[in-house]
């Protein structure tokens, strides 16, 4: 599926940029148990570009930074974390075309983000950014 395509695209790209190497980066949607601090990539369902350019999906996405406070990174530590994934992913044309060059069968042809918020949920902390990408399979 595209939103299958586009989540390891973007599990690749962020796994890249991620600001410490103890994160992992996995599938929002997956039903794998996950570690903290990881970074989740969850697609909602794609939307019809228009009629005038066949196969293009406009998907809304969501990139979500979750760490506990137990796990020893102070809030200083998470806010450069969560300062560095957003700076990374403000590089549409960069995100854009490293979308296009991951060999997952996509063309994308435009990334934009809307911009981040961060949370405590008890112990939890978490940024989460959203965006937007067209995309249309190439493979």
């Amino acid at each position: 599926m595209t939103t299958d395509k586009l989540t390891n695209a973007l599990i690749g790209i962020i796994d890249d940029i991620k600001p410490d190497a103890d994160i992992t980066v996995s599938d929002g949607r997956g039903l794998a148990d996950i570690d903290l601090p990881c970074i989740a990539i969850s697609i909602e369902e794609p939307e019809r570009h228009s009629l005038a350019i066949p196969g293009v999906m406009k998907c809304s996405l969501t990139i979500t930074l979750r760490a506990h406070y137990g796990d020893g990174e102070t809030r200083e530590t998470l806010a450069d974390w969560a300062d560095a994934i957003e700076q990374a992913i403000n590089l549409p044309s960069q995100i854009r075309d490293a979308i296009t060059e991951s060999g997952e069968g996509l063309q994308c042809d435009f990334f934009q983000t809307n911009g981040g918020s961060t949370q405590w949920e008890e112990s939890t902390f978490e940024a989460a950014f959203t965006a937007e990408a067209w995309v249309v399979r190439t493979a």
